[in-house]
């Protein structure tokens, strides 16, 4: 890919079926973009999403996930974000910043390392043969 030629729509099926590329351009060039058709900045960097995920009074992020559709993108708020609703059981991992986020995504994590399974093997058997 170009530079020259280089064109950003987080929507595009050109970049929903290869981001990388685009990824690259913007951690290189654009870490953070502005981009007035969504009225939505745009970061590229984890380190800059780390920390954005780090503030906890929603200042940054409105929407229930990390990836919301191009009509809700579209949809432009020229306020304060509404804020989280106080019946939610248990906020976001994103939202909760970290340390803590990371903490809950190695606790999710952990079942699926190598040799988890392995402690489970006797287990599984007597289910099964029961």
């Amino acid at each position: 890919m170009q530079q020259a030629d280089f064109n950003y729509d987080p929507f595009s099926p050109e970049v929903m079926k290869d981001p990388q590329p685009f990824y690259r351009v913007l951690r290189e060039k654009s870490p953070v973009l502005y981009l007035e058709k969504y009225d939505s900045f745009f970061l590229s960097r984890f380190e800059d999403i780390a920390e954005v995920l780090s503030y906890r009074d929603n200042t940054f992020m409105q929407s229930e996930g990390s990836m919301p559709t191009p009509a809700a993108v579209r949809q432009h708020n020229n306020g304060v974000a509404p804020a989280l609703p106080p019946t939610a059981p248990f906020p976001l991992s994103q939202r909760l910043g970290m340390p803590i986020h990371g903490e809950v995504r190695r606790a999710h994590i952990g079942p699926m390392m190598p040799g988890q399974l392995k402690k489970l093997e006797q287990f599984i058997t007597q289910l099964a043969n029961e």
